[in-house]
């Protein structure tokens, strides 16, 4: 075998060589294993049913509010508006002061002690009426002459409340005044003062529409004169304004 200073060199790459080229052969090394994919799928609008939470049991439930008509619930019907005929009549709107004058006359019995007196009574009343009731001033005159023959005359000034019910008026009354008697032997007067009450009664005999009447009344005086009493009945037929 020859001896070549470039045969030792050349026979070194050649084993060097030799590798490279089985592992071209083989081909390249395989890839490394990759982890599985997942894959996730977004449906539009799927319906997808919320996380169940214990909360424990459901409130008791409550008792429905009580509706105006026997409807079943939940329907409600709302009331119907109420007839002409169902609603309440409107208040009676409150009587006006009205002015009134009442004028009588007639006759009257008084007694004194045991002396009797008879006498022609008249008088003038001014008030009002409002409602059924009616406040009066009122002056009040006698005149006459005791059971022997002697003058006899009164004045009286008082006031006077009086209700009425329908053509029936009933009233009270306070007054005080001066009563005077003629003396048998000279002529003079003799007269002192005293205060009382009184109680009346009247029945319309005529009503007119704008409220004048025509009435027949009774009257019981009670008076006290210094030490003496004075009382008596009167009737009157008297016209009211």
């Amino acid at each position: 075998m020859p001896r070549s200073p470039w045969a030792l060199p050349l026979v070194g790459l050649l084993l060097l060589a030799a590798p490279a080229r089985a592992r071209a052969q083989e081909g390249p090394p395989p890839a490394p294993a990759l982890p599985a994919c997942t894959v996730v799928v977004i449906l539009p609008n799927a319906p997808c049913a919320p996380p169940v939470v214990d909360q424990g049991p459901p409130p008791a439930a409550a008792d429905p509010a009580p509706y105006p008509y026997p409807y079943p619930y939940p329907y409600y019907y709302p009331p119907a508006p109420p007839s002409p005929s169902d609603l309440p009549p409107p208040p009676t709107p409150r009587s006006k002061s009205t002015f009134s004058t009442k004028l009588w006359a007639g006759p009257e019995y008084q007694k004194l002690f045991d002396v009797s007196m008879y006498s022609a009574a008249f008088g003038i009343s001014l008030g009002a009426q409002r409602g059924i009731s009616g406040w009066y001033a009122e002056m009040q005159g006698n005149l006459g002459e005791t059971v022997h023959g002697l003058s006899i005359y009164e004045y009286w000034l008082g006031a006077s409340w009086e209700g009425k019910i329908d053509r029936l008026h009933l009233g009270l009354g306070l007054h005080f005044g001066v009563l005077g008697i003629s003396r048998a032997t000279t002529g003079g007067i003799m007269s002192g003062g005293g205060a009382g009450g009184f109680g009346f009664a009247s029945y319309d005999l005529y009503q007119s529409e704008d409220g004048h009447a025509v009435y027949v009344g009774a009257r019981m005086t009670v008076d006290t004169l210094s030490d003496a009493l004075l009382w008596g009945p009167s009737a009157s037929l008297g016209w009211r304004y």
